[in-house]
């Protein structure tokens, strides 16, 4: 079995604690998949790892929470969810239509849970995927809609060459702050999305998508990327609006507040998936499988 993440080995769980215990649950059927696990089985793990410390009625409330959460993201996906926790035993689902994209995002989200195994495994060519992730998602989003993505991450000695192909994209104008972006992270965007026109005189509607893999406040992370810094750099007819990619699937309270404080399109770890349309290409899938098998083989395990 997995080992308990310390987040869960001590009372006091947030909200935010049961869809990341239920990311635990997958991830441990994921990583060993003979292993005949059980909702006491579940129970027990937290009691040993606490040594105690958690009233086992609180411990079962929470397991019962996190296993309530499951199988909500169950429900939304059907065929595209990989886990499934039927006759109180947890399994894989062999009929699952394709693991790789829930099983990516999921791998990727267990980062807050394993500090050590997260600066081994999760680095930037798996961020560089999760963008091209979410940029063939959007695609299927938006079908008639242009994607394009920025290279942010990877771009050197200034944001210019960005702000440049924005500005031809949206038949804007240059603002007179471009150079505010160079050293803003909150400005990042990853993916751009916009509905060109004929005529060519602008103002389209768009999207910036900012992919977010490594967030631990989420509901401040939900107002970036900071459309001010933008509308200093870019002078547009129509403002694009901002939307936020994460690998995460979070619960409706902190969706809830993500969107509200943001105000904008929040797709998590259910929404991605649950809008993919057409098969991830080969080469994508091919990579994410072999990181994903070596990921969860190298997590740590109960002593």
């Amino acid at each position: 079995m997995l080992k308990v993440p310390t987040a869960f080995t001590s009372p006091g769980w947030t909200e935010e604690d049961t869809p990341r215990f239920a990311d635990w649950i997958e991830a441990a059927a994921l990583a060993d998949p003979t292993e005949d696990l059980s909702r006491s089985d579940l129970v027990d793990a937290i009691e040993e790892a606490s040594g105690g410390g958690i009233p086992q009625d609180d411990i079962r409330l929470f397991v019962d929470d996190a296993i309530s959460h499951l199988r909500m993201r169950r429900g939304y996906l059907s065929d595209m969810h990989p886990v499934d926790f039927h006759d109180d035993r947890l399994a894989l689902d062999e009929n699952c239509k394709d693991p790789i994209p829930y099983s990516f995002c999921l791998v990727l989200s267990l980062a807050p849970l394993f500090p050590s195994w997260r600066d081994k495994h999760i680095r930037q060519m798996q961020r560089n995927m999760f963008e091209e992730l979410t940029a063939h998602i959007v695609s299927d989003l938006f079908p008639r809609w242009t994607i394009n993505q920025t290279g942010w991450a990877n771009s050197k000695g200034g944001k210019g060459k960005i702000v440049q192909k924005i500005i031809q994209l949206f038949h804007a104008r240059r603002g007179g702050y471009g150079e505010v972006l160079d050293t803003a992270n909150d400005g990042q965007i990853d993916v751009i999305v916009h509905r060109p026109f004929i005529d060519s005189r602008g103002s389209y509607p768009g999207y910036f998508v900012q992919c977010a893999t490594g967030a631990t406040d989420l509901k401040t992370k939900a107002l970036e990327p900071n459309l001010g810094l933008w509308e200093m750099a870019v002078s547009f007819l129509h403002v694009p609006q901002k939307a936020l990619a994460i690998p995460f699937a979070i619960g409706h309270d902190t969706f809830n507040k993500m969107a509200t404080a943001g105000r904008g399109l929040v797709l998590d770890r259910v929404r991605l998936v649950g809008s993919l349309e057409r098969a991830l290409p080969q080469a994508f899938s091919g990579r994410a499988k072999t990181w994903i098998a070596r990921a969860l083989s190298d997590l740590p395990r109960a002593t």
